[in-house]
């Protein structure tokens, strides 16, 4: 197995290497309530958090008492257990491609001028 596949295959155990791309956070407000998901960063004064449901969350910066990082993935366990190692591998092959991405229709009237 390539060491990029071998990469890739993190997945099928996901609270053992998250990245910080995808890493959770509860967030824990003065008033004691918490949220957790993903920190999208910050907006007009809040912080914003996705959740696992992909509601976007504000929460006021001045509201916040602690951050506190998740150990564990929002990915479930044994995700690829009902999968055979040829469709494992076939769907390892394909994420590894590397695409072109698409461009859009749209033509720069800079460029279309000169």
């Amino acid at each position: 197995i390539s060491s990029c596949t071998w990469g890739s295959m993190r997945g099928t155990a996901p609270s053992h290497f998250i990245s910080d791309q995808y890493a959770t956070k509860t967030v824990a407000t003065a008033s004691g309530r918490t949220f957790t998901g993903v920190i999208q960063g910050k907006k007009d004064g809040s912080v914003v958090v996705l959740d696992p449901e992909g509601n976007e969350i504000f929460v006021a910066a001045e509201d916040i008492d602690e951050i506190v990082p998740n150990k564990k993935s929002t990915m479930p366990a044994g995700l690829l257990n009902e999968l055979s190692l040829e469709d494992i591998a076939s769907l390892f092959a394909f994420l590894n491609q590397q695409a072109q991405p698409k461009v859009s229709g749209k033509v720069d009237r800079e460029k279309r001028e000169r």
